[in-house]
């Protein structure tokens, strides 16, 4: 498969109304819409972390490691997390697509998808990207369970080498829109990362 191209951001932004939608109800506020480039946050050999979500009951060490990006949009990663003392693989395709087609421009949303049966898993939406691409917030509609329905998240996603480095503009700028959007949705949040996930070795009771 062809390797993608890297691409320039440019961010088109615009002051919309925006409808946050989830399990504890519904919040209109006017938000600045920002485009950004999911396919460029992805397009690293990096493992990319989720260090704050609102997800409830989240799993543990929650790690992204892409693996291939294709000339079709789309991408294959490995997405790993530990529930108590077992560690979970998934082998994952991301399909790339706008999230708002009125005003994106850039592959702000990736569909994601199970390689094996082709089981569309969530969607995911880039709500912000920082300059160096380094951190990103992320909201998640998760589609895995028909019986509880659509179950929406916002996480932190930071990449591995920057991922301590806390005290960064760019860091501090994606904590600052990761909290803004968790006080207009009313939500709590949790870390499921810890420095302890770097170290895990995901060998003990692991399963795919």
């Amino acid at each position: 498969m062809a390797q993608q191209p890297f691409i320039s951001v440019f961010l088109l932004v615009q002051c919309i109304s925006v409808v946050f939608s989830d399990d504890y109800g519904t919040t209109v506020a006017n938000y600045q819409y920002e485009d950004y480039a999911f396919d460029q946050f992805m397009n690293t050999t990096e493992p990319i972390w989720v260090v704050n979500t609102t997800r409830r009951e989240s799993p543990l060490c929650i790690k992204d490691v892409n693996s291939n990006m294709t000339t079709n949009n789309e991408t294959f990663f490995t997405r790993s997390y530990k529930n108590n003392s077992q560690y979970t693989e998934k082998q994952l395709k991301g399909k790339f697509g706008y999230h708002d087609q009125a005003a994106a421009k850039l592959f702000d949303k990736m569909t994601v998808y199970e390689v094996n049966d082709s089981k569309e898993i969530d969607e995911e939406i880039l709500e912000y990207l920082s300059d160096s691409m380094n951190c990103a917030v992320v909201t998640v509609l998760d589609h895995s369970n028909i019986e509880l329905g659509t179950q929406v998240w916002r996480d932190l996603r930071v990449k591995d080498t920057y991922v301590t480095n806390t005290t960064s503009p760019d860091y501090k700028n994606c904590s600052e829109r990761f909290n803004e959007i968790v006080k207009l949705t009313k939500k709590n949040w949790t870390s499921p990362y810890s420095p302890e996930c770097k170290n895990a070795t995901g060998e003990t009771g692991k399963t795919t």
